[in-house]
């Protein structure tokens, strides 16, 4: 909260918290500091609008973390500290056996999952039975992902499921956005130091340039 976005044209102010889209998984970002030396209170708090790089330490809720893998806004892929949100799946190879419904299989380089039992013939391979069906790659443009253990997604050469919502909040002016530009809420009182046009336009460029490095342009 406080950073300031492009939306839909113009400043706004974030009011409340807005959480971006979660990607599946396979490394570890962020694990808790075992530094007993280390200041909550003297870390930077963690903000999603951020990029961080192995070694960087944040403050997420009176805890400092260390990261441990690159992340954030620039990356396009941004990690919030003990925040998964989807579980791996089990998947084996396909065999020529008995599965039970939604059970997950890898065939011939891509992913399956046993949708009916009805007219189930284990001979037949996940390309030839209409039992099952194929497992799409996760798509982080793709907002509306349910909360169940069968919403599978392939990632990075596993398949997952969601374990909580993963999908990102919308903005919305008045519920989560405030239009403001920083740059322009300077009261009269400030101006009346200012002995020159000149003087205040220098301060207007520095301050647009100063919220030019704070502000993030979201959808």
């Amino acid at each position: 909260m406080g950073v300031h976005v492009y939306f839909e044209g113009q400043i706004h102010e974030v009011i409340r918290s807005v959480s971006g889209y979660r990607k599946p998984a396979t490394v570890v970002y962020w694990e808790e500091s075992s530094d007993i030396r280390v200041d909550a209170g003297q870390v930077v708090n963690y903000s999603q609008f951020n990029t961080y790089y192995p070694g960087d330490k944040v403050n997420y809720n009176g805890i400092v973390y260390t990261c441990l893998n690159e992340n954030g806004y620039k990356f396009d892929d941004v990690r919030i500290p003990l925040v998964g949100g989807w579980i791996e799946a089990e998947a084996s190879l396909w065999q020529p056996v008995e599965y039970p419904l939604w059970a997950v299989v890898e065939y011939e380089g891509a992913f399956y999952t046993l949708m009916t039992l009805e007219g189930f013939d284990y001979n037949l391979d996940p390309m030839v039975s209409d039992c099952w069906g194929a497992i799409a790659d996760y798509d982080s443009s793709y907002n509306a992902y349910e909360l169940s253990e069968h919403e599978y997604v392939v990632y990075d050469g596993r398949v997952f499921y969601p374990e909580t919502d993963v999908n990102a909040d919308t903005p919305q002016v008045g519920q989560n956005l405030s239009l403001h530009d920083p740059a322009t809420t300077i009261s009269r009182s400030t101006w009346s130091g200012w002995p020159s046009t000149n003087s205040r336009n220098s301060l207007l460029r520095i301050m647009s340039v100063l919220s030019a490095c704070a502000i993030t342009r979201i959808a």
